[in-house]
């Protein structure tokens, strides 16, 4: 996992996908719709959505073996927690339909951070993560706006 402010984004550009990552964050996104986006076909796809934010006890830990997400918020925030994959217990199988791999909620904690405008975070395979959460477990939903793109590891 790597979480950095979006200015610093140009750094990981070395890394194939990143560079294209890079332009539609910093030229696109922000005037885009809610919808699916193929960057460069499905190497690279930005899915720009709108969710409320929930209590841990109700999110989804998952991994991508497929892709690696970046995930950026455009309006409001939402907290993430990451975990090692090799710490999850797995729920069910992995599905290549939608590259994802569900985990059970562990009994510890994980490494975690708050997104909002101008921060990101960089999921890798082996990063098991759950994200839309509340900033504090009890407080009411907040309705956000966010982009993750998927860039195909190579």
């Amino acid at each position: 996992m790597i979480y950095d402010k979006l200015e610093n984004l140009v750094e990981y550009t070395r890394f194939k996908g990143f560079a294209d990552a890079m332009v539609f964050l910093r030229d696109s996104a922000l005037t885009k719709e809610c919808g699916v986006y193929e960057i460069k076909g499905k190497d690279v796809i930005a899915n720009i959505i709108e969710f409320d934010t929930k209590d841990t006890i109700d999110g989804i830990l998952e991994n991508h073996q497929e892709y690696i997400d970046i995930h950026t918020v455009i309006e409001g925030q939402e907290r993430f927690e990451c975990y090692c994959t090799d710490e999850l217990t797995a729920e069910g199988k992995y599905d290549p339909n939608i590259d994802c791999q569900f985990f059970e909620y562990p009994n510890f904690k994980g490494v975690g951070g708050n997104l909002e405008p101008g921060k990101f975070a960089i999921f890798f395979p082996q990063d098991g993560h759950i994200t839309q959460l509340k900033q504090i477990d009890g407080e009411p939903s907040r309705r956000y706006k966010k982009v993750i793109i998927k860039i195909k590891k190579y």
